[in-house]
């Protein structure tokens, strides 16, 4: 399976640069889409590209919580996920992800790279916040983008997410997104 590598739209006049994946293209494969339930449906296709969200118990996570949530997203980018763009809000996170082969036809698992995120920042966040208790909600939306019009249109709304919120003007003031080169 080839791996996908797309570019972020920003900057562009043109989102010809933006390609999805060779299934994307195709449709999914129905025998190799696994599906698991906890409270949502989750599917799992190899080589995918996903749109997650998760979400805080807590209230309103301060500018420091929201840093040690984007360094632990950003700590798995290239490693063990391509990360397309990632936001984080005070009480919630967005990003768009591929997980990684670890060799050919054996990839990283969405779910343990999520728990790994969530688990990591939520120690750091209790100890930054000096208590003990969940930080995430356990279990976290996922969806598997099925064509370049589903991408961008997350993307954008990612991207945008921060006016929306009305926390900035313009979101290339927002400290807490991440969009690599």
């Amino acid at each position: 399976m080839k791996q996908c590598r797309v570019d972020s739209p920003v900057g562009r006049k043109s989102n010809k640069n933006v390609r999805p994946t060779e299934k994307h293209k195709t449709g999914l494969n129905m025998t190799e889409l696994k599906k698991y339930h906890k409270s949502l449906p989750h599917f799992r296709l190899d080589g995918s590209v996903y749109y997650i969200t998760f979400n805080s118990v807590l209230d309103n996570l301060d500018p420091e919580c929201r840093r040690i949530t984007l360094d632990a997203l950003r700590f798995f980018h290239l490693s063990r996920i391509h990360l397309s763009i990632t936001v984080v809000m005070p009480d919630h996170v967005h990003a768009i992800v591929q997980p990684l082969e670890k060799h050919p036809g054996n990839w990283y698992e969405l779910t343990s790279i999520l728990k790994s995120i969530k688990g990591f920042s939520a120690k750091k966040i209790n100890e930054h916040l000096s208590r003990k208790g969940q930080v995430w909600q356990r279990e976290s939306y996922d969806r598997i983008l099925r064509s370049e019009k589903e991408y961008l249109e997350k993307w954008k709304y990612i991207f945008d997410n921060p006016i929306r919120a009305k926390i900035v003007k313009r979101p290339e003031d927002y400290e807490f997104i991440f969009i690599p080169d």
